[in-house]
């Protein structure tokens, strides 16, 4: 897919996700947790994406945090609160992957809006 894109000259959305939705919701690694845990771990996809033979050119790359996506209710509110911040260097490593890459932020039909809504008193 990346050498199709490459030789296309097309824009790729990169998304975070740790496998199924329903699994690896730990971030407590991470300082800021979920924040920095989608800067670390989108910002290595980034970086495998255009580094190497036949790797994407930046221009190419749009990110997506994967809101819904291996995270809490609360993880995710906490990346739609805080979407400026993926464009910022890590708090922890001081590395700058993700910076001045555009992005895109897909919360359409998300169970935990719904979870939001029954419950608007825990997520105030």
């Amino acid at each position: 897919m990346r050498a199709m894109a490459r030789r296309l000259a097309v824009p790729v959305v990169l998304m975070h996700s740790r496998g199924e939705a329903s699994a690896n919701k730990d971030y407590s690694a991470y300082q800021h947790v979920v924040l920095e845990g989608v800067k670390q771990e989108l910002g290595e996809k980034v970086q495998a994406a255009i580094h190497g033979s036949g790797g994407l050119r930046r221009w190419q790359i749009i990110i997506d945090p994967g809101i819904g996506f291996s995270k809490t209710v609360a993880g995710n509110l906490d990346l739609l609160r805080n979407a400026s911040e993926l464009g910022r260097p890590s708090a922890i490593t001081g590395r700058d992957t993700l910076v001045g890459y555009p992005q895109l932020i897909g919360a359409s039909r998300k169970s935990f809006i719904g979870t939001i809504l029954e419950h608007p008193e825990e997520y105030g």
